[in-house]
């Protein structure tokens, strides 16, 4: 095979170059085919030595070709060579071998190049949502609307031309199809996968149960979509196990399993949303799929893994639906060296839409947190080993059984654990009595002498009794990985040292929190199952910028965040920035559709003129009172219904939504003791909402109550779209009108 047909001269001088730098070392350089699948475009990606190079997977992407030298000038590839192209081959990136003159080439694997890609007809997208589309033909009583229609077309862009587009839409838009439609076509059209994030459950079920079958019934043929869930919802067999066969063994606790394993047996999907009874959390926690105990392959129950049957599903899907936990937990497995074209908790995809994007930096702030509780090092520590009536359980006792660890080793395993026991209790009391009865608190310099004299010592003391059980775990894993590396035993070891270190490496950090200028620590007091206080250590990043651009806005090329709340003053730039999204970037979008709900003409203001304060002993007794006797007693008389109703009780404020059965008599008009006050004077029409906000005549609508509404408002506005739906956005201009109005 002559090189020239491979590499062109211009790629074959550079690599030459890249050799001659290191004296004819290895080098690795990642590069580009041009349309003949030919090289014409090479990265010099890792150095070696004589005989290895580093295979630096983030380097590298589908369509792509790996190039490395062979300084001895044989071209045959090793055994190393043929593993490391086996698995860049399935991410589909080929393999080249060269001798150090870029005289001779060995081809391991060819790369599999992405087929050109086909953009969206716009116009014939659109035509979906247009009077007399697909859409109203489908759907009974759908009505075209313009804003939705704007916000398809900026999606379809952003698909089309790789852009990261932030769409604002307000409550009614009817987001979900504005982005589905664009989204389900170019996976269809395309054979790329596309990723829908969502922060709360109920908009994953809309989208999964509702709106994607209802899309599909548009489409010439449809898509396959699924629901993906983090391991922790599935059922694990394998500990099903475990814990039915150790209840078993002492005789107790058998009938609490008996419900779950039939359940297990009959059950299609394995997930906890599926148990049809409630399964204490205590309990579930020990019956959960977890990774770090994932036998995988190894697993005697592999064939019925009802994980393995999700992530199997997942794979023959071309929507995912997941929310931003699992979705940001699967970037940072790809960000730490797997790469983007292979497998990791989610199958490989190429575009990603945010909904909810709102919660974008809370979800991946929680993500990239750490945090530590003495319950969950004792559990832990306890599928090492427990003591049940005298009698020893857990990996280690698996582990002697099969004649991997001897008494004497068994013992300084076991004293260790103790130690560790006394310094976890140690750490807790003197956590507590830094807390002092608060709920939590900030690690400042402040306070500095506090920590140094209390907390530090408590910390340093139980991190180094973890590292000296974390020295004896690791002697032992070496043994037993030369003797039997493929066993599930040396798997589930690996799993318990790494969540081990973990914890060590937090109580570290929070010894050294001072030099951390990128988090910020605190410690807060919670209750345990039996009511007794328990303190929990946090780190957590200050700023996602970093993350989203590393995880995010580089590897994919479309990226689209909604939501019916992202600007202030319709401005995104403070969103934007603490998500790391730069507003002056070419390929950034920033658009805002607004609602098609007539606010001016469907919102009312509610002063009650003799509540009393909101902090006064009888508020709350005002409101029992308020509700049942005077509002529940006004509606019908006033024509109109009852749908949803949030009170926030000592605060001064009750939100309703209220449907009317014919137009009310109003405004303006006096019930009992309270006074009904348009925002201003309105026309009424049939099938509006209308959205009530009650205040003491004292009280004006603080900021924080305003997005406690919008976060209420916005988790149950799914249910009432589009004519029911709750008119969030006005909460920004109430501020003003309560003070008009009182």
């Amino acid at each position: 095979m002559q090189i020239s047909e491979r590499i062109s001269a211009g790629a074959r001088d550079k690599l030459k170059a890249a050799i001659d730098e290191v004296d004819g070392a290895e080098v690795l350089a990642v590069c580009e085919l041009d349309e003949v699948g030919v090289i014409d475009s090479v990265n010099i990606a890792a150095r070696g030595g004589a005989s290895s190079v580093p295979a630096l997977y983030p380097h590298m992407d589908r369509g792509s070709v790996v190039v490395h030298n062979h300084p001895s000038g044989v071209l045959r590839p090793s055994a190393p060579d043929l593993a490391v192209a086996a698995e860049l081959g399935n991410r589909g990136i080929g393999s080249y071998i060269v001798n150090n003159s870029l005289s001779e080439i060995f081809v391991i694997a060819e790369p599999i190049r992405r087929a050109e890609l086909r953009p969206l007809n716009i116009p014939s997208t659109a035509e979906y949502l247009e009077a007399g589309g697909a859409a109203s033909r489908t759907i009974p009583g759908y009505e075209s609307r313009e804003s939705q229609i704007q916000m398809l077309c900026s999606v379809a862009e952003a698909f089309n031309d790789d852009h990261v587009t932030a769409a604002e839409a307000g409550t009614g838009v009817g987001k979900s199809f504005a982005y589905l439609i664009p989204a389900m076509l170019w996976a269809a059209s395309n054979e790329e996968r596309v990723v829908i994030s969502t922060a709360t459950i109920n908009l994953q079920q809309q989208l999964v149960e509702k709106d994607i079958p209802a899309v599909n019934r548009m489409l010439p043929e449809a898509v396959p979509a699924v629901l993906v869930k983090g391991r922790g919802n599935y059922l694990c067999w394998n500990r099903l196990q475990e814990i039915t066969q150790e209840n078993e063994l002492f005789g107790e606790g058998e009938d609490e399993l008996v419900g779950i394993r039939a359940w297990a047996e009959n059950s299609a999907d394995g997930s906890r949303s599926d148990v049809p009874f409630m399964v204490p959390e205590s309990l579930w926690m020990k019956l959960r799929s977890e990774a770090d105990t994932c036998l995988m392959l190894r697993c005697s129950h592999r064939e019925k893994c009802f994980l393995a049957k999700a992530r199997k599903a997942a794979a023959g899907a071309r929507v995912l639906v997941v929310n931003h936990h699992l979705l940001f937990s699967d970037l940072a497995i790809r960000v730490q060296g797997l790469g983007f074209e292979g497998t990791a908790v989610l199958p490989p995809f190429h575009r990603i839409i945010f909904d909810e994007a709102h919660n974008i930096e809370a979800s991946a702030t929680s993500f990239f947190s750490d945090s530590h509780t003495s319950a969950a090092l004792r559990r832990n520590l306890s599928r090492l080993l427990r003591v049940r009536r005298t009698r020893r359980i857990g990996l280690l006792m698996r582990i002697q059984e099969a004649g991997f660890l001897k008494e004497e080793a068994l013992t300084r395993i076991e004293t260790a654990l103790v130690q560790l026991e006394t310094s976890i209790s140690a750490a807790d009391a003197d956590t507590l009595q830094v807390l002092n009865g608060r709920f939590n608190l900030r690690l400042l310099g402040t306070e500095g002498s506090l920590y140094r004299s209390s907390l530090f010592p408590a910390l340093d003391t139980l991190r180094h009794d973890l590292l000296h059980l974390l020295g004896l775990l690791s002697d032992l894993y070496a043994v037993l990985n030369d003797e039997a590396s493929d066993s599930a035993e040396v798997y589930e070891l690996r799993g318990a040292i790494r969540r081990l270190e973990g914890s060590a490496t937090l109580c570290r950090r929070f010894v050294e929190h001072e030099d951390d200028a990128t988090s910020v620590y605190w410690i807060e007091q919670r209750r345990s199952e039996a009511g007794v206080p328990t303190p929990r250590l946090q780190r957590t990043p200050l700023s996602i910028r970093d993350v989203m651009e590393e995880a995010v806005f580089t590897p994919y090329d479309t990226v689209v965040f909604t939501s019916a709340t992202l600007t202030v003053g319709e401005n995104f730039s403070y969103w934007a920035g603490r998500v790391g999204l730069d507003v002056g970037l070419e390929r950034t979008r920033l658009r805002v559709f607004p609602s098609p709900f007539r606010y001016d003409t469907n919102v009312l203001l509610g002063v009650p003129n003799d509540a009393p304060p909101p902090d006064a002993l009888e508020y709350e007794a005002y409101l029992v009172e308020f509700w049942p006797t005077q509002l529940d007693r006004a509606l019908p008389q006033l024509g109109l219904q009852l749908c949803v109703k949030v009170t926030m009780s000592g605060r001064g404020c009750c939100v309703v939504l209220l449907r009317n059965r014919q137009p009310p008599c109003l405004p303006p008009t006096v019930f009992g003791k309270g006074s009904m006050l348009p925002v201003r004077p309105c026309s009424w029409s049939l099938s509006a909402a209308y959205l009530f906000v009650f205040l003491p005549i004292r009280c004006c609508l603080p900021v924080w109550i305003i997005s406690k509404l919008r976060a209420e408002i916005h988790s149950l506005s799914w249910l009432f779209r589009p004519q029911l739906c709750v008119l969030n956005k006005v909460l920004g201009a109430l501020c003003v009108a309560a003070t008009t109005a009182v």
